[in-house]
């Protein structure tokens, strides 16, 4: 499965890539850090998930969701971030986001729902 990584922390991101890269089938495909390179990247690679931050070094992962929804990209996105506000569960939840995660503390939580979804089909 290919997994497209957008987080304005350079840290955070390649923290996720070593993880992910060491689940079976799982490929990082991406990696961005503003809403314009995040849809760029999402509508060119289209993976399987995307994980991504509401908070963007320019932009915002909601935005950059509503906007490969309209560009009719099935790729599933499930949103990682500190925000763990309803309101933004509420509204990713409405733009399109299949799922949502507090980076800080549902880290393997993360993971055991990736090996759930994905990986047991592979």
């Amino acid at each position: 499965m290919n997994i497209a990584l957008v987080d304005d922390s350079t840290m955070v991101r390649a923290n996720l890539t070593s993880v992910l890269t060491r689940l079976p089938g799982v490929h990082v495909v991406g990696h961005a850090a503003s809403e314009d390179e995040a849809v760029d990247m999402i509508n060119l690679k289209l993976p399987d998930l995307v994980l991504m931050d509401i908070s963007l070094q320019k932009g915002t992962g909601l935005e950059a969701l509503r906007r490969i929804r309209l560009a009719g990209n099935p790729s599933q996105v499930w949103m990682l971030t500190n925000h763990n506000g309803a309101q933004y569960r509420k509204l990713g939840s409405e733009l399109g986001a299949e799922g949502f995660f507090d980076k800080s503390i549902e880290l393997e939580e993360l993971v055991a729902e990736i090996k759930k979804t994905f990986i047991q089909y592979m």
